[in-house]
């Protein structure tokens, strides 16, 4: 974190609290290299553990023979749910730009929604 203090003491000491409240003030992530391969094959991986997961709700949620814009309604809400709320609570710590991820967010919701409303038995 930038202003930072060498202890606690020099927190709360005037003279920071100063340069705290006049900023600028942030934080900064500093990571070693990225291997995209490896992210690719992790945003996969999470992808089909979440889709799963909401698959295993959806059989105890719908029942056998729901109409398509059932399961679609049920799948997109599920999703919505699982891929936006953590960006949500991130942003509200750590100030970061949200419209993207809602975005993104919906769109993977529908996609998610359209293949099991597409699969569903009829």
């Amino acid at each position: 974190m930038f202003h930072a203090a060498a202890s606690p003491e020099e927190r709360k000491s005037p003279e920071h609290q100063e340069k705290w409240k006049q900023g600028p003030r942030g934080t900064m992530t500093v990571i070693g290299e990225v291997n995209m391969g490896t992210n690719l094959a992790l945003t996969a991986v999470y992808f089909l553990v979440t889709s799963f997961v909401i698959a295993y709700l959806a059989t105890i949620a719908l029942k056998p023979g729901a109409d398509t814009l059932t399961v679609f309604r049920f799948f997109s809400t599920a999703g919505l749910l699982t891929y936006l709320s953590a960006i949500v609570q991130h942003s509200i710590w750590f100030r970061c730009r949200i419209t993207g991820h809602v975005i993104e967010s919906i769109a993977y919701a529908a996609i998610l929604a359209s293949i099991f409303a597409a699969l569903s038995p009829r």
